[in-house]
């Protein structure tokens, strides 16, 4: 109780200053808008889960926490709401204020753990899901950063090449009078016309950056695009199952902490960033209110879509399981556990198997222009190595 009233007037005394800073500062004001990372998000959410089962109540935790992350976006965040709390408002009200700032999951959980009465085990929970979605990003962005910066380097090399490299031996060519072979005559059109045409490269940047920002905001692109992507060889299994995990583990989360199964099923559907998965959790509430059962509900909201692959009849098979059992939020629980563990190890062996394939590839193309670039070199060389020796003995 002591350790709860020194914290308490501790946290009062810091944030006041603070706080109104960050509601006079324009600065400030805006950072708080922003979605806090994942990262921080778990780390609220794990430490506020400690911090209560020690019997820390919220209003001293979050103090404790803002002067932990003082200056960053979820210290000021973790303050705004202690004050919130303490002018009386309740956990689950406060954070659905804030759900731009931690998304709508963070908020129904602390709204149905609040409810059950069990808001220390909901945030655990909530801690849990989110370090194994923060997890799985990482494994994610790094499978995909290495390519992405090889092939990028690939492309970087050979603009150098064409754009400052092969011009010069252009014109040491035309001195020299060589015929040039075939290679080296592509790649000298090739620069000419790059050179020549030196608008044609930011025109087509600027086309790209346009062409991907429309299709990030109109649906049916971002629908059609990624329902290719759970199509593409190796890596659209990886996607699909990486789906299925955080879906899985969602409604797991949620379902446990008491949650509605319509309520469940729409923050499920903004948990997942592809729209197949989002159109079917988000057609199935209608298929629930209709009268049919969960898994029923999902094989038909399934059904209707298009571009769907075989993960979505596993959840539906394993929701038919848990509802057989009564133990869904078990059963899916298990069932996220499992695919995350095969998503890890398909990342791991897809990241050591794309690296010499890579390499291989880059060693191609520039070892390609490279040697093109000396055919005509090597031909001079051998043209007067022929003749050395005759014009010799003449």
């Amino acid at each position: 109780m002591a350790l709860t009233t020194v914290l308490d007037k501790a946290g009062q005394a810091g944030a006041a200053p603070a706080a109104k800073k960050a509601r006079t500062a324009w600065g400030k004001e805006l950072r708080l808008r922003k979605r806090v990372r994942l990262a921080d998000q778990a780390w609220l959410a794990r430490q506020l889960a400690v911090l209560s089962r020690a019997g820390l109540g919220l209003p001293p935790a979050l103090g404790l926490l803002a002067r932990q992350r003082e200056g960053k976006a979820v210290g000021e965040l973790a303050r705004t709401m202690r004050e919130e709390l303490l002018a009386g408002r309740s956990p689950a009200a406060v954070t659905k204020a804030h759900e731009a700032e931690l998304g709508p999951l963070f908020s129904a959980m602390v709204g149905a753990g609040e409810t059950a009465g069990v808001l220390p085990t909901t945030l655990a929970k909530l801690a849990d899901l989110l370090e194994t979605r923060l997890k799985l990003g990482k494994k994610t962005r790094s499978a995909v950063s290495y390519p992405s910066i090889v092939m990028g380097m690939a492309v970087l090399l050979a603009l150098v090449i064409l754009l400052v490299i092969v011009p010069i031996f252009s014109r040491m060519f035309a001195q020299l009078g060589a015929s040039l072979p075939a290679p080296t005559k592509v790649l000298v059109s090739l620069s000419r016309f790059l050179v020549g045409h030196a608008y044609v490269l930011p025109v087509l940047a600027l086309a790209l950056a346009g062409a991907l920002w429309w299709a990030s905001r109109d649906e049916r692109a971002r629908y059609t695009a990624s329902a290719a992507a759970l199509r593409l060889p190796v890596v659209g299994a990886l996607l699909g199952k990486a789906a299925l995990a955080r879906v899985a583990s969602t409604i797991a989360t949620m379902m446990g902490a008491g949650t509605d199964v319509l309520t469940v099923l729409a923050y499920a559907a903004q948990s997942t960033q592809n729209r197949v998965w989002a159109r079917v959790l988000g057609r199935a509430p209608d298929l629930l209110r209709s009268g049919r059962g969960f898994s029923e509900s999902l094989r038909l909201a399934t059904a209707e879509a298009t571009g769907t692959d075989a993960n979505f009849e596993v959840l539906a098979q394993m929701v038919e399981v848990g509802e057989r059992s009564g133990s869904t939020p078990d059963v899916l629980a298990h069932l996220a556990q499992g695919v995350t563990e095969e998503v890890e190890t398909g990342l791991e062996t897809l990241e050591s198997s794309l690296e010499p394939l890579l390499i291989m590839f880059v060693g191609a193309v520039v070892g390609t222009m490279i040697v093109a670039l000396y055919l005509p070199i090597f031909h001079i060389v051998t043209v007067l190595g022929n003749q050395t020796p005759s014009s010799g003995g003449s």
